[in-house]
C-alpha cells in the first residue's frame, strides 16, 4: 500500500476539465533573467517581449537566448512520510477504539472490567467506577458491561456539567493497571483520554462510534496525522515541471518615425500529473465488516464507524487497487510566438521622454497529452510517456500594449518607468483531444535606472497570473524582483533577486555574465533545496545560454 500511494505523488487533476490557463510572465532572454525577472523598464535586446515600448529611440539591438528549468512542489514533503506504518498505526487504533468491551469480571462497587485489552475495556471500568462513585441520576450502575448503557447512565449522572476529569483520572487508572494493554498504547490512551471532546463522543451497539482527539494528545499520533495532512496536501496540489523558454529579437530604431521589433519566442511547458475522481479520496479503512473513515481538522481527528460499501465506492484506497478511477496524465504545451512591434517616442521637453508600444503576435501551440490507467505501480514521474499523446495544433492571436516614461540625467542614463498589459485579448487555443488551453491577460510595472556603466530595475507583476495545471488545486504566480547590471565594455555582470508570492520556490537568486556581446551566461535558482526521487536539487532553477549585440 505504500508503493500505491507513493505513486500518487505524481499530482492529481479534477475529472471532466475543459479549459486550462496559462501562463506566468516568464523571463525572456538572459539579461532580465539575471536581474530579477525586471524587464519592463530596463533596455534590453528583449524589449519587444517585456513591454514594446521600450524599443522607441533605443539603440538597434539584436538577442538570442536558449533557456531550460525546473520547477517541482509538494514532491519533496514524501521523503519523510512512511505511509504503510501511518495505516498500520490507524488500523491498530481504529481497531482497539470500536472494538467492543471484552467483558471480563465485571462487577458493582467501583469493579468493572478486571483487565482491560482495549480502549473500550478500559471505559467500561471507568464509567462503573466514575457512576459507581457519583451520586445523583445514574449514581448506581445498572448497565453491566455494556458501554453504550453505561455512558447514558453517566450522562444522565453529569446533567449540564462540562467537567469530565473524574472520568479522565478513572480511565488512566484503568488503562495504567491493565497487563492487557502494550506500553505503547498505554502511552497513547492516556493522551487520548486527556485530549477527547467528550462531548462529541457517542456510542451505538455497545461500540464508539464517534470520537474526536484534539491535537497534542500523543506525539507518535501527531506525526501520524501530520504525515497524512501532508499526503493529502501532495494529492492535491503536487506537480513536477520541465520548462523551456528561447527566443531570438531583433528592434530597429527609424530615429524620428519611431522603431520598429520583430522576434520569435518559444515557451514549453512539460509536465506529469495523476487525474483522479475527487470522490474517492476519502480516508477509509479497516477489514471484516469493520470499517473506519478518518476525518482531518485543524484542531483535531474524528474517527467515525464506516461501512464495507463506502470503503469500496469512496476510499482512496480501493480505487488506487483497483486502478479504474485514476489516470497517468502526462503533457507538452508548446507556445510559438512571432510578435512584430511598433513603438513612437514623444519628447515632451529635452528630459522628459514618453513611448507608446504596441506589438501583435501570431501564437502556435502545439499540445501533446497523453492518459494511461494508474493502478498505483508507477512511483516516479515518467516524462516519455509524453510522446504516444495525441498531437494537436491551433493558432490565436494576440496583443500586447506598453507605455514607458523616462527622465533624462544625461544622453547615457536615465530614470525609466514602465507598463505593460500583455495578451490583452485572451488568446484561446482549442484542442481536439485535450483540453482548451487560455492565456489570461498580464500586468506588470516596473521602474528602472538605465546608465552606460550602472543601470538598476525592479518589476512587480500587478495580477495573479494561472498556470497550466491538471491537479485539483489551482496554481497561480505573482512575482517581485530586480537587480543590477555593471558593464565593463568587454564584460557586464548582472545579480539579482526574484520571489514569487503564489509558489513554495523560496527566494529565488539571479545572476549572469555576458563576455563580448556575443557569450551570455544567466541562472536563477531558488533557496529551497530538496531531495525527491534520490537527486537533491532546488525546487525551481532554469539555466540560460545566449548573447546580443547593439549598434
Amino acid at each position: 500500500m505504500k508503493k500505491a500511494f507513493t505513486s500518487v505523488i505524481v499530482g492529481l487533476s479534477v475529472f471532466g476539465i475543459s479549459s486550462l490557463n496559462a501562463l506566468e510572465f516568464g523571463s525572456m532572454g538572459n539579461l532580465s533573467a539575471s536581474m530579477g525577472g525586471a524587464g519592463v523598464a530596463l533596455k534590453s535586446p528583449f524589449a519587444l517581449y517585456y513591454n514594446p515600448a521600450l524599443i522607441a529611440g533605443d539603440k538597434t539591438r539584436f538577442g538570442y537566448s536558449l533557456g531550460l528549468g525546473l520547477r517541482q512542489s509538494k514532491f519533496d514533503k514524501l521523503s519523510s512520510i512512511d505511509f504503510s506504518k501511518i495505516m498500520d498505526s490507524l488500523a491498530n487504533v481504529g481497531s482497539s477504539f470500536t472494538k467492543k468491551p471484552s467483558g471480563g469480571a465485571g462487577g458493582g462497587g467501583g469493579s468493572g472490567v478486571s483487565n482491560p485489552s482495549s480502549f473500550g475495556d478500559a471505559l467500561v471500568d471507568a464509567l462503573k467506577t466514575t457512576v459507581n462513585s457519583g451520586s445523583g441520576p445514574g449514581s448506581s450502575s445498572s448497565g453491566g458491561n455494556n458501554l453504550e448503557s453505561l455512558w447514558k447512565q453517566y450522562q444522565a449522572q453529569q446533567g449540564n456539567s462540562t467537567d469530565y476529569s473524574k472520568l479522565v483520572d478513572n480511565l488512566k487508572n484503568s488503562i495504567n493497571k491493565s497487563s492487557g494493554i502494550t506500553e505503547s498504547d498505554k502511552n497513547l490512551f492516556n493522551g487520548i483520554a486527556d485530549s477527547l471532546d467528550w462531548s462529541n463522543f457517542d456510542v451505538s451497539s455497545g461500540t464508539i462510534t464517534n470520537l474526536t482527539i484534539k491535537k497534542g494528545s500523543n506525539p507518535g499520533l501527531d506525526e501520524a496525522m501530520d504525515g497524512l495532512n501532508t499526503l493529502f496536501e501532495v494529492l492535491k496540489s503536487g506537480n513536477i515541471d520541465i520548462s523551456s523558454q528561447s527566443g531570438v529579437a531583433f528592434q530597429l530604431s527609424l530615429g524620428e518615425a519611431g522603431a520598429l521589433a520583430v522576434g520569435i519566442f518559444n515557451t514549453a511547458k512539460a509536465g506529469v500529473y495523476l487525474k483522479a475522481d475527487p470522490s474517492r479520496l476519502r480516508l477509509i479503512f479497516g477489514k471484516d465488516n469493520s470499517y473506519y473513515e478518518l476525518q482531518l481538522t485543524d484542531s483535531g481527528y474524528t474517527l467515525k464507524t464506516s461501512d464495507k460499501d463506502s470503503y469500496e465506492k469512496y476510499s482512496i484506497l480501493t480505487s488506487l487497487d483497483g486502478g479504474d478511477s485514476h489516470k497517468l496524465a502526462s503533457s507538452l504545451f508548446n507556445l510559438t510566438e512571432i510578435p512584430i512591434g511598433y513603438a513612437y517616442n514623444f519628447r515632451l521637453n529635452d528630459s522628459n521622454n514618453l513611448s507608446l508600444g504596441a506589438s501583435f503576435k501570431l501564437m502556435h501551440a502545439l499540445n501533446l497529452y497523453y492518459e494511461q490507467s494508474f493502478s498505483g505501480k508507477n512511483l516516479k514521474p515518467n516524462f516519455s510517456n509524453i510522446t504516444s499523446g495525441d498531437t494537436t495544433n491551433s493558432f490565436a492571436f494576440g496583443l500586447d500594449l506598453g507605455a514607458y516614461y523616462a527622465y533624462d540625467f544625461s544622453p547615457s542614463s536615465q530614470i525609466a518607468f514602465g507598463f505593460v498589459a500583455k495578451n490583452l485579448n485572451t488568446p484561446t487555443f482549442r484542442f481536439a483531444s485535450s483540453p482548451s488551453v487560455s492565456i489570461k491577460p498580464q500586468y506588470r510595472a516596473g521602474v528602472a535606472y538605465n546608465g552606460s556603466f550602472f543601470s538598476l530595475a525592479f518589476d512587480v507583476d500587478l495580477s495573479q497570473n494561472e498556470l497550466i495545471n491538471y491537479s485539483l488545486n489551482r496554481r497561480v504566480s505573482q512575482t517581485i524582483g530586480g537587480g543590477v547590471k555593471f558593464d565593463l565594455k568587454y564584460i557586464d555582470l548582472r545579480a539579482g533577486l526574484l520571489y514569487d508570492f503564489r509558489q513554495d520556490d523560496g527566494l529565488v537568486f539571479t545572476g549572469g555574465i555576458n563576455l563580448f556581446g556575443f557569450f551570455d551566461l544567466a541562472f536563477e535558482v531558488g533557496t529551497k533545496w530538496v531531495n525527491y526521487f534520490g537527486y537533491t536539487a532546488p525546487k525551481y532553477a532554469t539555466l540560460k545560454l545566449g548573447g546580443s549585440f547593439s549598434f
